[in-house]
């Protein structure tokens, strides 16, 4: 029979948790609850790996109490595929991060210059969901749409015909960042 693993002190978990909550508010200081719950509770099952089958149950309640809606949520680059077939030319998703900024939907994350987050005006047609990479110990928060931002994009991409094929600062500015990648969604 296998020996149980012991789970760290009291001590120890207050000391993991008082970092993790810092660190959460640092990085989601605006983010709905339930993703920093989650964030929380990834971080802390990789501190301390013998916690993680309480922390499963943990983030198995945090998901059935913050359920998604029943409509599907889009990625930038599905949304630059049906963009692309609607409007019969090519939009990558770089053009379609780029137009997300300029109509004041989203804008860079201020302490992860490789994610974006939701403006005020933005929540209206997409969500800030939590992610964990399933190819390393990354997690984090991704933004995924609402179908009906497809119809201001499509007003966008007609009107603008001069549509840049790089992402911007997230600063409502046509400049593109100086090479830094983009997470693209």
């Amino acid at each position: 029979m296998a020996a149980k693993e012991q789970l760290p002190s009291v001590e120890e978990l207050k000391h993991s948790v008082a970092s993790i909550n810092f660190l959460a508010d640092y990085l989601f200081g605006e983010v709905d609850s339930p993703i920093k719950q989650q964030f929380k509770a990834n971080a802390l099952a990789q501190q301390h790996p013998e916690t993680t089958a309480i922390v499963k149950l943990a983030t198995d309640l945090i998901a059935q109490s913050d359920p998604l809606p029943p409509e599907e949520l889009l990625t930038v680059t599905q949304l630059a595929t049906k963009l692309s077939d609607i409007l019969s030319k090519k939009i990558s998703a770089k053009q379609v991060n780029s137009a997300l900024v300029e109509l004041g939907f989203q804008e860079t994350h201020p302490n992860q210059s490789r994610s974006w987050q939701l403006t005020e005006a933005g929540t209206e047609y997409g969500l800030v969901l939590a992610t964990t990479s399933k190819t390393n110990s990354w997690s984090g928060t991704r933004v995924k749409w609402f179908e009906k931002v497809i119809s201001p994009l499509t007003e966008y991409f007609s009107d603008h015909t001069d549509v840049p094929s790089s992402a911007t600062n997230g600063r409502n500015s046509r400049k593109p960042i100086g090479g830094a990648p983009q997470l693209l969604s």
